[in-house]
């Protein structure tokens, strides 16, 4: 497979996902559903946060790209992410992603930010749809789950951080109450 920034260069296999990087420019292909699983390789706490580029217009601002697809040859299309500078090059065809050097950082530092700005009313309704999800969601149940635990676990210490004489009294409450 060829980069589709450089000319004649080779993209070589890289991580446990063997991902395709550029030996020259350092951009990586992320074949379909790589992006996801690289997100939640990198960072669990943040596997409950979705990015389906395609699928949220309101997120993304597409564009023209001057790049063929890598896997299949169709053109890509340069997708602006959210609120971010990173530029996504994904294609229609095949749902693969193409990240230039430094994107998939940038990418994960935006989610990281979502999520460390999100206060407890946020947290409570990510719980709520990620509990909906277990039953309807695309996912497999166990994903599912986790993915419920990890906001549940966020919310808790967002809990911690906001209300702390809130969690003084339940921790109070409970080591008066008796145990049956």
């Amino acid at each position: 497979m060829e980069c589709p920034r450089c000319i004649d260069v080779e993209l070589t296999h890289i991580h446990s996902i063997l991902l395709d990087e550029c030996s020259q420019c350092g951009g990586v292909w992320y074949d379909s559903d790589e992006l996801r699983r690289a997100k939640d390789t990198e960072d669990p706490d943040l596997a409950w946060l979705d990015f389906k580029f395609m699928e949220h217009e309101n997120l993304c601002v597409p564009s023209d790209c001057v790049s063929n697809c890598p896997a299949c040859n169709s053109a890509l299309v340069s997708l602006e992410y959210d609120k971010t500078s990173v530029v996504i090059d994904a294609c229609p065809s095949c749902s693969g992603i193409w990240l230039d050097a430094g994107e998939f950082e940038s990418i994960m530092k935006s989610l990281e930010d979502e999520a460390a700005s999100m206060d407890l009313s946020d947290y409570l309704r990510a719980a709520l749809h990620e509990a909906r999800e277990i039953i309807s969601g695309p996912e497999n149940r166990m994903s599912e789950w986790r993915d419920l635990k990890r906001v549940l676990r966020l919310m808790s210490l967002r809990l911690y951080v906001q209300k702390p004489k809130l969690v003084e009294r339940m921790l109070t409450i409970q080591k008066r109450s008796p145990i049956h």
